[in-house]
């Protein structure tokens, strides 16, 4: 076989003889200008000596299949071009070498038709190369990749379109080093359906908006190790499609910058998103997870203008979700998981928060600021790690942490804590919120629905909602009854904390009377019998009264109980004006009320004389 110095062309009906593959030169080129299909045969028959082409270019509306029932790994080792009005076929390539079915060492310029994928069937392999463009003069040019796993597109330099670019369901995976750049002049966004980072060292630079949405679901994008950089560069970012379940996965990280967007779409759990060091900003932030979907952030991150949480939910865990001065946060269904840090300013500050499983926002209404003051709001399902005398059988089942930091001041505020959608015991009615400062105090709060405002607010820290360890009272019936007193009883728990008791009585259940129990002040957290002995009542008269107990958190007020004092015995009756069927009666009532009944009883049978006469029971 000859050596090949400057190009080897084929026409129509030429071919080169089995056993004789030529040598081809460093830069030389291996031409099919044939105008009809032809077979790749003898011409390229080696991945290296003699054989192995350097550079090839279809021309002349050739259409070359590189297989031609040789199902194995091919290579060339320059630049594969490829001009408008011909064809590169790779079908039917199910062999390669490590996932490589064909490997130009050099670029691919395609202003022609390149396809991983036709009738006669597709490829399992990818196509790999150092630069690859997609129309470099020819708006028209078409790059297909296969339909089928593994059909992939493989690049250590730059993709470019600028033409018409179909991913078909399949990766474009980026293993240079340095960086390597997605662009192009294509109208509209650069859609690559999958996209795999494996570099070394550099970065993948995007020059135009993207979108990789996963559109079978798995890894839309995957950043293999801690050394693979996907840079916004300004551009925005669309991962993920709607209604399906796409991820991310790999130890690699993201650049952004003020002016970048991230988009990220689907269902379920996305994975966890990291951001470089130093460069952990987007300008904007949309995050749409349906069916309990979720974003989780590895590192901090600053929105500088807008975040949009449509649905699912940004997991920090330790790290924060910030939204810069003058940034913004939206939110239909969305919410954030952990820590959300915002600049705050005089007025209503609203933060977007929630556990893993429910909304709970809150909101610091703040006057008096100056300078800066930066606050972080998170919600945490559960109690907190110190005690905060909330009753913990009585309580919303969250708490809610607000730190400040930045130099500013303020010279108070008042938080509100929603507690609509948290597992909620006791009367909501009735809570209180409770703040810690190094140790936990009531605040002055009011309940409105399902939110509660603590007012009057000058330092940040820890709160609790819910009813406070109020004493638990219930008020027993009154024993040891004579014309003119009783003794009232009762019981009290106090929950923990010295309680004093006493009882309110009176002829209404207005009371107007108060009598301090004899075992009072109560204590301990078992119920405690109590009692209060009260003279001074009128005769056969009607008393209520309740037992009511005050610790440092409030007053538990007991159910109304009544009686009736006893009544005096009256005085002996005079009988006058007798007959056989009347006679009057004079009693002596004996300082009972006028209201007071009395009964004449026959002694033989025991029986009361009826109103009509008659004897009766």
């Amino acid at each position: 076989g000859s050596t090949i110095q400057n190009s080897l062309t084929l026409k129509v009906n030429s071919f080169i003889p089995s056993g004789n593959s030529p040598n081809y030169a460093t830069n030389s080129t291996l031409i099919y200008d044939i105008g009809t299909t032809y077979g790749r045969s003898t011409e390229w028959s080696a991945t290296s000596g003699r054989g192995y082409p350097y550079n090839v270019t279809l021309k002349g509306n050739t259409t070359l299949d590189v297989v031609n029932s040789v199902d194995s790994y091919k290579k060339m080792a320059g630049t594969l071009t490829v001009e408008s009005g011909s064809t590169f076929n790779m079908q039917t390539l199910t062999t390669g070498s490590g996932g490589i079915g064909l490997e130009v060492v050099g670029d691919v310029i395609n202003d022609g038709t390149i396809s991983l994928n036709t009738s006669s069937g597709s490829t399992t392999q990818r196509l790999k190369c150092t630069n690859y463009t997609n129309g470099n003069s020819n708006a028209t040019a078409t790059t297909t990749l296969s339909s089928a796993a593994g059909g992939d597109l493989e690049v250590t330099g730059n993709l470019v379109d600028n033409a018409n670019f179909t991913a078909n369901n399949r990766a474009v995976f980026f293993t240079g080093t340095g960086v390597q750049t997605i662009g192009g002049t294509a109208p509209g966004t650069f859609n690559v359906d999958y996209i795999v980072s494996n570099k070394a060292s550099g970065s993948v630079k995007i020059l135009k908006d993207l979108l990789t949405e996963g559109p079978n679901g798995g890894n839309a994008i995957t950043l293999t190790n801690s050394t693979d950089i996907f840079d916004l560069n300004g551009f925005a970012l669309t991962l993920g499609k709607a209604s399906v379940n796409s991820t991310i996965s790999g130890s690699g990280l993201f650049r952004g910058s003020s002016s970048s967007g991230l988009v990220i779409n689907g269902t379920g759990a996305f994975g966890t998103v990291n951001f470089e060091s130093g460069n952990r900003t987007l300008s904007t932030l949309t995050v749409n997870r349906t069916s309990t979907g979720s974003v989780t952030l590895g590192t901090d991150l600053a929105i500088a203008t807008s975040a949009t949480l449509t649905n699912g939910i940004i997991t920090t865990g330790s790290n924060n979700l910030i939204i810069n001065s003058g940034g913004s946060l939206s939110r239909t269904n969305g919410y954030v998981n952990g820590n959300l840090q915002k600049t705050a300013a005089n007025g209503v500050n609203s933060f977007e928060i929630g556990s893993a499983s429910v909304y709970a926002p809150a909101s610091t209404n703040m006057s008096g600021i100056s300078g800066t003051v930066v606050l972080t709001a998170k919600a945490t399902s559960g109690n907190p790690t110190a005690g905060s005398n909330i009753n913990q059988s009585k309580k919303s089942n969250h708490y809610w942490i607000i730190t400040k930091s930045g130099a500013g001041s303020f010279t108070s505020y008042a938080a509100t804590f929603d507690f609509t959608n948290t597992t909620n015991t006791g009367s909501t009615a009735s809570y209180a919120v409770n703040k810690y400062d190094g140790s936990w105090a009531n605040t002055t709060s009011s309940v409105a629905g399902t939110t509660i405002t603590a007012t009057g607010l000058t330092s940040f820290s820890d709160f609790e909602v819910g009813e406070l360890y109020t004493p638990t009272v219930t008020t027993a019936a009154a024993s040891s009854i004579t014309t003119t007193g009783a003794t009232l009883n009762g019981s009290v728990n106090a929950n923990g904390y010295s309680s004093t008791v006493s009882f309110n009585y009176g002829t209404t259940t207005s009371y107007g009377t108060s009598a301090t129990a004899s075992q009072s002040p109560v204590t301990g957290t078992s119920n405690t019998s109590v009692s209060a002995a009260v003279t001074g009542l009128s005769v056969n008269t009607q008393y209520n009264y309740r037992v009511t107990a005050t610790n440092s958190y409030g007053t538990t007020n007991g159910a109304n109980v009544s009686f009736y004092t006893l009544a005096n015995t009256p005085g002996a009756p005079t009988v006058n004006n007798a007959t056989n069927t009347t006679l009057d009666v004079a009693i002596d009532v004996n300082g009972n009320p006028s209201s007071t009944p009395f009964a004449i009883q026959e002694t033989s049978t025991g029986n009361y004389v009826q109103a009509n006469g008659t004897l009766g029971a």
